[in-house]
């Protein structure tokens, strides 16, 4: 299965993600930033079947947060 990880990482002003290389613009917030980043993959969505987030401990290393891409469709789909 193709992944699309995704990295929330913090900055200077707040967080942005990062997939592929492409770093994003900065959020005041996780939360946006988090959101950013699955409204990204769901443009790339035809090539990608599970989206994968990740943060940045204290100690620079990558963990992968809780599953939220079943939360996520589910507002989506209530959304439509």
């Amino acid at each position: 299965m193709v992944e699309a990880v995704y990295d929330i990482v913090p900055t200077c002003d707040g967080w942005a993600f990062v997939h592929e290389g492409y770093h994003s613009g900065c959020y005041p917030s996780h939360a946006l930033a988090a959101d950013a980043a699955r409204n990204h993959s769901l443009k790339a969505r035809g090539r990608i079947r599970a989206f994968v987030l990740r943060r940045q401990d204290l100690t620079g290393r990558m963990l992968e947060t809780a599953p939220h891409q079943h939360a996520w469709a589910s507002l989506s789909q209530a959304n439509t």
